[in-house]
């Protein structure tokens, strides 16, 4: 298993070279598509993902191996293959992690672009100008792929082909409300930043709705922590002290018969 994981070490290094030399020729708006945030997830490179599964898994041999011949016969090599599965399955489960957080990044921060785009779309600018502008002023993940949505657009492509890229690049439900509505009022001519707007509050309240919700199903938690830590933990406190005062309750009950 050592041997098998020094052979994919040794080739996703050799991956990861040609890919470097690969994007050296690639021109820089093609390099920016390849970055590693493609997609819900977040695209990585393969050769990149390769080499970190190789040293996860590495990672996991090396904690798993040591332990085999402490333990029975069987659950040694099955323990030792655990650790390599977990070292090798690693990589994804991080990188799954970061998705998910940038995913909810992006979503906080909707409601507020879409307050500026409707303000910059309600000055009189283009699509693509109104991207770029909330771009420049905004921060964060949601602000970047703006900002390539706008590069996409002044370059030439028509706006539903922008709209699409960004609703493939994050995904979720309230990209893809977002730009069905762009989509609708460019077919239908009806003002952008009135939808904007609109779509700004619905994200408001669809937001304040759900913090109500998750602390409604807090004090559920929070009753069972009380009833399976604290009130044993009382229990135990009035349990030691009978116990350490046994003799003095025992005679004083026994005097007083």
């Amino acid at each position: 298993m050592v041997g098998v994981a020094g052979a994919l070490f040794v080739f996703a290094l050799a991956g990861l070279g040609s890919g470097g030399r690969r994007r050296e020729r690639q021109p820089a708006e093609s390099r920016a598509d390849r970055s590693g945030r493609v997609g819900p997830a977040g695209a990585v490179p393969s050769s990149s993902m390769l080499l970190a599964r190789c040293f996860f898994l590495a990672v996991g041999l090396s904690v798993g191996l040591p332990l085999v011949p402490l333990l029975p016969a069987r659950t040694g090599p099955a323990l030792a293959a655990l650790a390599a599965g977990l070292g090798f399955l690693a990589p994804d489960l991080i990188l799954a992690r970061r998705a998910r957080r940038r995913h909810r990044r992006i979503v906080a921060a909707l409601p507020d672009s879409l307050d500026l785009l409707a303000t910059v779309l309600g000055a009189g600018r283009t699509t693509g100008a109104a991207f770029g502008a909330v771009a420049r002023w905004g921060r964060g993940p949601l602000a970047e792929e703006f900002g390539l949505v706008a590069r996409r657009i002044e370059a030439g492509i028509p706006n539903e082909q922008g709209l699409a890229l960004l609703r493939e690049r994050i995904g979720g439900p309230e990209i893809a409300a977002f730009t069905s509505g762009v989509e609708r009022s460019l077919r239908l001519g009806s003002p952008l930043s009135e939808e904007m707007r609109r779509q700004a509050s619905e994200l408001r309240v669809r937001r304040r709705r759900l913090i109500v919700e998750q602390a409604s199903r807090a004090a559920p938690k929070i009753q069972l922590v009380i009833a399976l830590v604290l009130v044993p933990a009382v229990l135990l406190l009035v349990v030691a002290v009978l116990v350490a005062n046994a003799d003095r309750l025992i005679g004083a009950a026994f005097g007083s018969g």
